[in-house]
């Protein structure tokens, strides 16, 4: 894609080095009251009645005056009148500056659970956490056939086109969505096409952090984005929700087939290089990686040799999904503020992208054979579970 549409958390090689996930989302989204010129208006007055009074007391004598001046008997007739009459304009005044302070604060009645918000400022959070730009003053489609997964979709951003400006969520049922993007094997925007794209995973965000961000979100902003939203209980049209690959047609079938059988065949060590290069961003052989497997199908790569960052900075969880690809997360946090303060009561694997074998393949042809040989004799297998992070921990602790 020419242009990236979502806040991902920085990543080397496809992963990169942003770990602490959930929390990453960036920032998003005054009137005179009456009271000085009521206060005029009094003046005013108190010179009119002065005027007044001045020429009763020079045309005494006259009938006409003695009527006028029994008019003047309507206005206030003492200090004490006109004092208490200001005073009730200046009781005005704190109601107004409440007005203003309410409408540019964040509302005292916080919210705990992201179930406690409607459905309008559930997708109002979901669409402040992915987008890069600020989405206000703009409008959604949102297209929904089922409630577990469905596609925002900012219709009000024409730059870039459609794959710019979409991102489907997943509700995970566990206290997180998975954001995934629109990836394709076409070189721009203008030529992606339902046949040539899907939906590819790029992290995911916690309920928790949403409703943090509820919580300091100026009101304004929050009903702005609260009212942006056209929900349509139909598929998306540019891209089915469910497509998670590129359509097969015989020949990239057959290469994707070749691609995973000659992944499959290399040496064990040799895999796991090719998973720290596209997982890490690096492989060198002048680090050492440990390589906890405890399944078969699931494995961690710790480059322990780099120790700037700690652990979380230098280790993914690698799974075989046996269809020509891997998924490979990294650990996230949604309550340490930096990866030194980062333990497993307190993270887990979250912030996933899935990897063809033929992409792990190209970071070989790009390492070269006699780097990928170096490296693959600094891994050393361990049959055990990671001790930093359980390798099957996918959410928070309790």
């Amino acid at each position: 894609m020419s242009k990236k549409v979502l806040t991902i958390l920085a990543v080397s090689g496809l992963l990169g080095a942003g770990v602490i996930g959930a929390t990453s989302a960036s920032a998003h989204f005054g009137k005179m009251n009456a009271t000085s010129s009521s206060l005029v208006s009094h003046k005013q007055a108190d010179k009119d009645k002065h005027n007044v009074s001045k020429t009763t007391t020079t045309s005494a004598k006259s009938n006409a005056t003695k009527k006028a001046h029994s008019k003047t008997d309507a206005t206030p007739k003492n200090a004490s009148e006109t004092k208490v009459a200001s005073s009730s304009v200046k009781a005005v005044q704190p109601a107004t500056t409440q007005t203003q302070t309410d409408a540019t604060t964040p509302s005292t009645n916080k919210v705990t659970s992201f179930d406690q918000l409607t459905q309008n400022q559930q997708l109002a959070m979901l669409a402040d956490s992915c987008f890069a730009y600020k989405p206000t003053g703009t409008q959604f489609n949102v297209y929904m056939p089922t409630a577990d997964q469905f596609v925002i979709y900012d219709i009000g951003e024409g730059v870039g086109g459609w794959p710019d400006h979409a991102v489907r969520f997943t509700n995970n049922h566990n206290g997180t969505y998975t954001i995934a993007g629109a990836e394709s094997s076409a070189s721009s925007n203008s030529q992606m096409t339902s046949q040539n794209s899907y939906w590819k995973t790029i992290q995911n965000v916690s309920e928790s952090s949403m409703v943090a961000r509820f919580n300091q979100m100026d009101s304004s902003t929050r009903n702005m984005l609260e009212n942006a939203f056209n929900i349509q209980a139909t598929d998306f049209p540019y891209l089915p929700i469910q497509q998670n690959a590129i359509p097969n047609t015989n020949e990239s079938e057959s290469q994707n087939e070749v691609s995973t059988s000659n992944f499959d065949r290399l040496p064990q060590n040799e895999k796991y290089v090719l998973m720290a290069k596209v997982g890490l961003g690096v492989a060198n052989a002048r680090s050492s990686y440990d390589v906890y497997a405890p399944s078969r199908d699931q494995v961690i790569i710790y480059d322990k040799g780099e120790g700037a960052g700690g652990w979380a900075m230098h280790s993914i969880r690698v799974t075989d999904n046996h269809d020509g690809t891997v998924t490979i997360n990294r650990p996230v946090s949604d309550i340490a503020q930096a990866t030194s303060q980062m333990y497993k009561g307190n993270s887990y694997w979250g912030q996933a992208v899935t990897a063809t074998k033929a992409e792990l393949l190209q970071a070989g042809d790009t390492l070269g054979q006699q780097d990928v040989n170096a490296v693959a004799n600094v891994m050393v297998t361990i049959p055990g579970d990671f001790p930093y992070l359980p390798i099957t921990q996918n959410t928070m602790p309790k």
